[in-house]
């Protein structure tokens, strides 16, 4: 039910189709949904870690960059 076609249906046909599924159908889409949706954030934040990851990796070449051009000069 979320998003896959809802778009190209009328309100009304959407509503009616709503109305109609049952409590068990219902049931399985809510959970694939959050399943899919587990998937997604669970991507996400390996992203989020690698990134934080290179962003500790360049502190140290950055920091030593800024005493080289900065330090130096006193």
């Amino acid at each position: 039910m979320f998003f896959g076609g809802i778009s190209q249906h009328s309100r009304g046909q959407f509503e009616a189709a709503v109305a109609s599924v049952s409590e068990e159908a219902y049931a399985a889409d809510l959970a694939a949904q959050c399943h899919r949706n587990a998937q997604i954030a669970r991507l996400k934040f390996a992203w989020v870690h690698g990134a934080f990851v290179c962003l500790y990796l360049a502190l140290t070449p950055w920091c030593l960059a800024l005493y080289v051009l900065y330090g130096a000069r006193r």
